[in-house]
């Protein structure tokens, strides 16, 4: 049977009421002793608190729901990683619902985890959530007043919490990076463009380009959806079009452009040098091991999840984006071009 309350405080001699305040974590005015002496029975009897009780005295379920659009991309595995880790720190559960990229699994997650009455939400809206369909998902959370955090994402014009790197800065860094290896024809697979992170990493390399005097050559630009099959597509493209070096804005792309270049029997880096964006953790047990940029994947979610639980607990946490800087991470796929 259950071990309650009142059976705490029957081993133990002291009141329910000092009990329930010992477990709640209201014991300010209990003596150390007598809290010590609480939680101690209290573990030894295996008590474990009835949470749908908790929640209707609360209004709370102590679970927090986190989307993310692909569960096969290491990226978002390593997001989810660090926000259950912070969610478990802070006393809470999580529930994880993968949308597969698509705007209309976005709201359908959404609906779910309402009805499972969520303290929060932790949110990286699919690629096709731009615009509209994206205003239509936060606006769904607005009505049902829960605060919801973005990891990875940005919403232009809307004032929303949110984690992620400063993706033009890390686009730049990559290309510049090429540049100064003696690259000149360097290639680059976009991420959707619809989505305004990627559309930085697309900034971050003009920039770099044009920084350089380096032209901007539209046969060696291709618009990718962060898919491995699109490093692979573009990537043969790209080096059919004589690029020296390709800049693939996520790590599934680079391994993709990796694939590619094996295919057509070139080397990478001696025939083509490759850098990602994501650093994942296969991305250094890949031939050759990949250069890419670090976005820290882990500590975004766990500063999304830190961010959510302070907007749950208290309405004073300001409504405003982090931005961490990426940090370029040198492997071997990357090679000085000698002419």
């Amino acid at each position: 049977m259950r071990v309650t309350i009142k059976d705490i405080a029957k081993a133990t001699g002291v009141s329910s009421s000092t009990v329930s305040l010992v477990l709640n974590g209201k014991d300010h005015r209990i003596s150390e002793k007598t809290r010590r002496l609480v939680i101690r029975t209290a573990n030894a009897m295996n008590y474990q608190p009835n949470q749908l009780a908790v929640g209707l005295i609360t209004r709370r379920t102590n679970t927090i729901g986190v989307v993310i659009p692909d569960v096969s991309n290491g990226f978002f595995s390593e997001l989810v990683k660090g926000a259950e880790h912070a969610a478990c720190a802070s006393g809470y559960n999580i529930i994880l619902c993968n949308t597969d990229d698509r705007a209309e699994r976005d709201n359908e997650a959404l609906r779910l985890l309402l009805g499972r009455d969520v303290d929060g939400v932790a949110l990286v809206l699919s690629s096709e959530s731009t615009g509209k369909l994206g205003k239509e998902c936060l606006q769904l959370l607005s009505m049902a007043q829960k605060p919801v955090v973005l990891m990875d994402r940005s919403f232009v014009g809307q004032k929303i919490s949110s984690v992620m790197v400063d993706h033009m800065q890390g686009g730049y860094t990559a290309t510049r990076y090429l540049i100064q290896n003696g690259h000149v024809y360097i290639g680059c697979i976009t991420g959707p463009i619809r989505l305004h992170t990627a559309l930085m990493r697309y900034n971050g390399y003009r920039s770099a380009m044009q920084e350089s005097g380096l032209p901007l050559d539209a046969d060696l630009v291709a618009h990718g959806d962060y898919r491995f099959e699109d490093g692979e597509r573009y990537g043969r493209r790209l080096i059919e079009k004589g690029a020296t070096a390709i800049f693939a804005c996520n790590d599934m792309m680079a391994y993709g452009v990796l694939k590619a270049a094996s295919s057509m029997g070139l080397s990478v880096p001696e025939d083509v040098s490759v850098i990602g964006f994501d650093n994942i953790p296969f991305s250094e047990l890949t031939n050759p091991p990949l250069t890419t940029m670090n976005q820290h994947a882990i500590r975004i979610g766990e500063m999304a999840m830190e961010k959510l639980i302070r907007l749950i607990r208290s309405d004073s946490e300001p409504q405003e984006g982090v931005r961490l800087t990426p940090e370029l991470v040198v492997r071997r796929s990357v090679k000085r071009k000698v002419e």
